[in-house]
């Protein structure tokens, strides 16, 4: 990415937060966090959420410009995980999960693709 072009987008954090504030609401998006180059003429702003269902998690405003005469356009806006973000458990399957008292009376479970029980 040119120089010229790395400096347009990152001085495009007022564009990323309007249009973070359009899209979520004022109340949700806290302090400017961080200018990341993402790859050619791709940049990223991050913002805080201050969301309290989203405790440690930040807005990513993904912005574009093709050249350093064309309008900076945003691209995408999400929530991402910060470092010390609340995070769901890693996934197990279920056939590792259930356990004795998980399975009651008339309770069906989907098989195995290798079960011996099962013929053509």
């Amino acid at each position: 990415m040119s120089n010229s072009l790395e400096t347009k987008l990152s001085k495009a954090k007022d564009i990323a937060r309007q249009a973070l504030v359009a899209e979520i609401g004022e109340n949700r998006v806290g302090e400017y966090l961080s200018f990341e180059n993402e790859v050619d003429n791709v940049a990223s702003h991050k913002f805080k959420c201050v969301d309290k269902a989203y405790v440690g998690w930040n807005w990513t405003v993904t912005l574009v410009a093709t050249d350093e005469k064309s309008d900076v356009t945003v691209s995408e806006i999400v929530l991402l995980p910060g470092e010390k973000s609340i995070l769901a458990d890693a996934w197990i399957p279920w056939e590792q999960r259930v356990e004795a008292g998980d399975i009651g009376v008339g309770d069906v479970f989907p098989t195995t693709a290798d079960d011996v029980r099962l013929v053509p």
